[in-house]
């Protein structure tokens, strides 16, 4: 009867996710599972699960690489012509100038050669994990050495699970903030805010 029981409310449960949560939050759901020890380490055996998140990740640390490139092209390109419209440049800054493409790409195979592709850090963190591994100490030690990893578990694992708490601080601001307190300055209202969590903490504590 449990076993029944077990295998109604995961077939519900299922029906429920395949209706309800969009492809984007799939994927984002798939990633976080997988950049997280303790799930990994239970899910380490569905071979279909692993192999969809490596894809996934491979996808978005791509996606991540163009938007940070474009990023930083804008830059550049705004630089340049902020320097255009400016006085002449000195006999430094226009040395500097010159040598920027050279210099960039020197330290960017510098750094590409001390650094593993985002296949090796798959491979480094998939060998790595054992039932003890926390989220958070894992992270901590190996952000230097999975820097594409970290940064996507940065966007996919440090997401709040719900929205009541940002919702519960926006009513609250707003019964602080109410008509016959509507001079309040911005300034008062955070430093109000900041005392209510203060004294909640106090209470919670004691």
């Amino acid at each position: 009867m449990v076993n029944f029981l077990k295998k109604q409310l995961l077939q519900k449960y299922e029906q429920h996710c395949v209706q309800t949560i969009s492809y984007e939050a799939e994927e984002a759901i798939t990633i976080a599972s997988f950049l997280n020890p303790t799930t990994y380490f239970y899910l380490r055996e569905d071979e279909n699960f692993i192999e969809t998140a490596k894809k996934l990740i491979v996808i978005k640390h791509k996606d991540q690489i163009m938007t940070s490139s474009h990023v930083t092209n804008s830059c550049s390109t705004r630089l340049l012509s902020k320097n255009d419209n400016n006085k002449p440049l000195r006999a430094i800054e226009s040395f500097l100038v010159n040598c920027e493409a050279s210099f960039s790409s020197n330290s960017s195979s510098t750094s590409e050669n001390n650094t593993f592709t985002i296949q090796q850090e798959i491979g480094y963190y998939t060998s790595s994990i054992d039932r003890e591994t926390d989220f958070e100490s894992f992270w901590k030690i190996n952000q230097q050495n999975l820097p594409g990893l970290t940064n996507l578990a940065r966007y996919y694992c440090m997401m709040p699970a719900t929205s009541v708490a940002s919702e519960s601080a926006f009513s609250v601001a707003g019964y602080i903030q109410r008509k016959t307190r509507s001079s309040l300055s911005p300034t008062t209202l955070r430093y109000l805010m900041l005392l209510r969590n203060y004294e909640i903490s106090d209470f919670t504590s004691s």
